[in-house]
């Protein structure tokens, strides 16, 4: 899924249940919910134009986080592709969220905080299983 901008995710259809949708009204956001079937945490990956944090001085997911680490994605050839950042309430509650290339977007956490250690570890295979085709810039 997410191949519309050059970015592809896998997620066994055997683990996860998956939901798909449209803003309905601009900027047009294609979206999908990665949910565990063992759990009610969601995933989500969205493409498209998004104005998340504009304006804003201060980030409260990472200030009332316990821990924080950011850093960059690069793709296989060197490419700087986006960032990743990602942290906890406290050790049971996790959060990440990456932007890639143009307009895509995951995240799981963020708004709720209520995101198992052993539901992220399955939304990072997710994740981590980002492939960044060449034919895209």
């Amino acid at each position: 899924m997410g191949e519309a901008d050059g970015v592809q995710f896998d997620a066994p259809t055997s683990q996860f249940t998956f939901h798909e949708g449209y803003t309905d009204a601009p900027p047009i956001i294609h979206g999908f919910g990665v949910t565990p079937k063992t759990s009610a945490s969601t995933l989500e990956i969205s493409i498209g134009s998004r104005q998340e944090g504009a304006g804003a001085g201060v980030d409260s997911v990472e200030v009332f986080s316990e821990h924080v680490e950011n850093r960059k994605v690069f793709d296989d050839s060197g490419q700087l592709v986006g960032e990743d950042t990602w942290g906890y309430w406290d050790r049971n509650k996790r959060w990440r969220r990456i932007h890639i290339r143009r307009s895509v977007y995951a995240s799981y956490g963020v708004l709720n905080g209520k995101v198992s250690a052993t539901d992220a570890a399955l939304f990072d295979r997710v994740l981590s299983s980002a492939c960044f085709p060449s034919s895209v810039p």
